[in-house]
């Protein structure tokens, strides 16, 4: 399975749960998921991805190897 990530910017929390909350309402549930972290480093960007890959049953390895090298070539 391929995972692509995009950096979209800082964004206001309740703009952020809005998101989620309208992805948790689509059925059937698209293969996209807003993440967020109160700071903004890697490992904090790599502890919030801990729900979704278990949501999705995503592979912990290649999930967190697209989102180093997405996050290593925009710092």
């Amino acid at each position: 399975m391929d995972y692509t990530f995009e950096i979209v910017g800082v964004s206001p929390m309740l703009h952020f749960f809005h998101e989620q909350q309208q992805l948790i309402e689509r059925s059937p549930a698209p293969p996209v998921e807003y993440i967020g972290s109160f700071q903004c480093t890697l490992d904090a960007t790599l502890e919030s991805i801990e729900p979704v890959i278990w949501r999705h049953d995503w592979s912990w390895n290649d999930t967190a190897l697209t989102l180093i090298i997405k996050y290593n070539n925009n710092t």
